[in-house]
């Protein structure tokens, strides 16, 4: 009877230890629900704590809200240029015997600024002028003595022929009628004969030759001999086109802004030999791309903020390219801009153009910060009630321009609006300094 007693103790006792680990746990779980609870508690009475508008000072600063206008802006990249420069690009090969001037020397209009090295170009005008010269006068000689002392020998030539020929006709005559008579020989008979063939022969080759010449061959000679002159004027006209103004002046009053050659060096046509810039008037050139073109127009005004010289000058959009430039897909305009005159611009300067976009007057507007979005992407403020406590009201909001927002609807002016101070309550802190 004692072993199954002693059964029931172990059992009992197996029991009691596995109610009492069941115990514990449960123990821990109220625990740690009892600590969650008073976290809770806790939380709940620092935030109705900090609800008051002494507590909120800490965390938020009160603004009051007021009207005034609000503006969006374009932006626009570009760089400033002068509206008056004067770009000297070599018109030939050359060299360059003299620079009157330096980098930033101020000039005015004729102010000498450097002097070309003609030596070469002068020397090949000279050869073609000579050679030009020698043509007309062959010219002339052909025309007025070669060709009509050619004329003239030909025609003399012809009448002696036509003499021989009329000659030896008659002498055939008399020397038949010797024939028929007996009074000659055959052979002195057919002499005669054979001398009017002969005069025939050089009679038609004279004239031939005349006729050619005064129909085809003098004026032949002629053409020729004026086609060589008008040959050699084009090759002098040519290298005297090619010859540039030795001394090169300045255009415009301003600043040698640039000099990219030095003395004796060999200039290639085309280069840019050096600028002259005017610092009275100078234009803001910007690229738009075409899904901003609605915010260009000629004569809107403009605000330029100049990065090297960090101030900020008034322009006048004054005109807008037709043609585009397209780049990744998108094409771009370009647009100038007039600068009102201003100390210290230079050209080639970076600006950013402002350009206006959208204006509200008289809005109500707050800072952007006071704004907050829901859980649903409704835009609301925390405002100060009549009793100074925080509440939480929901807005329809407007344009902003980054740091000023307009509010349509659900404030108004005069109303306080809580903005969070830029460090806010760390709440893990806030608990580690409770014990928790």
């Amino acid at each position: 009877m004692e072993e199954p007693a002693t059964q029931d103790l172990s059992v009992s006792g197996e029991q009691k230890v596995k109610s009492k680990k069941k115990l514990q746990k449960l123990f821990k779980r109220k625990k740690k629900w009892i600590i969650l609870g008073i976290l809770v508690v806790i939380i709940v009475f620092i935030i109705l704590g900090l609800n008051s508008k002494q507590s909120l000072d800490s965390i938020y600063e009160f603004y009051t809200v007021k009207s005034g206008d609000i503006n969006t802006y374009y932006s626009f990249s570009g760089q400033i240029e002068a509206s008056d420069k004067q770009t000297i690009l070599a018109e030939t090969n050359y060299k360059i015997k003299n620079i009157a001037v330096e980098e930033g020397d101020k000039v005015k209009v004729g102010d000498l600024l450097f002097t070309i090295d003609n030596s070469t170009a002068d020397a090949q005008l000279a050869q073609a002028a000579a050679l030009l010269e020698s043509a007309r006068i062959a010219y002339e000689t052909t025309k007025d003595v070669t060709v009509p002392q050619q004329i003239t020998s030909a025609k003399n030539a012809l009448v002696s022929s036509k003499i021989a020929y009329d000659n030896a006709v008659f002498n055939l005559n008399g020397m038949k009628s010797l024939w028929d008579a007996g009074g000659i020989s055959e052979v002195e008979y057919t002499q005669a004969k054979d001398a009017v063939t002969n005069a025939k022969l050089q009679y038609d080759a004279a004239k031939e030759n005349y006729d050619l010449l005064t129909a085809v061959q003098a004026n032949l000679s002629v053409e020729q001999a004026a086609t060589t002159v008008e040959q050699a004027q084009a090759a002098y006209d040519l290298i005297k086109s090619q010859m540039v103004d030795a001394n090169v002046t300045a255009k415009v009053d301003g600043v040698v802004n640039k000099i990219n050659f030095k003395e004796d060096e060999l200039i290639v046509m085309c280069s840019t030999v050096m600028d002259v810039v005017s610092l009275a008037n100078f234009k803001a050139t910007i690229n738009v791309d075409e899904f901003d073109m609605s915010a260009i127009s000629l004569g809107k005004q403009v605000e330029l903020t100049i990065d090297g010289l960090d101030k900020t000058v008034k322009g006048t959009i004054t005109n807008v390219s037709s043609s585009s430039v397209s780049t990744s897909g998108i094409s771009y305009f370009t647009a100038e801009i007039s600068v009102n005159n201003e100390a210290g611009l230079y050209d080639g300067m970076s600006v950013e153009a402002k350009v206006m976009n959208k204006q509200v007057k008289d809005a109500i507007i707050i800072p952007m910060k006071a704004v907050d979005f829901d859980s649903v992407n409704r835009a609301y403020v925390n405002c100060l009630d009549m009793d100074g406590n925080m509440s939480k009201k929901f807005v329809t909001v407007g344009i902003n321009d980054g740091i000023m927002i307009e509010i349509k609807d659900g404030i108004k002016e005069g109303d306080t609006v809580l903005i969070p101070k830029s460090e806010g309550i760390d709440y893990n802190e806030l608990m580690k300094s409770m014990g928790y």
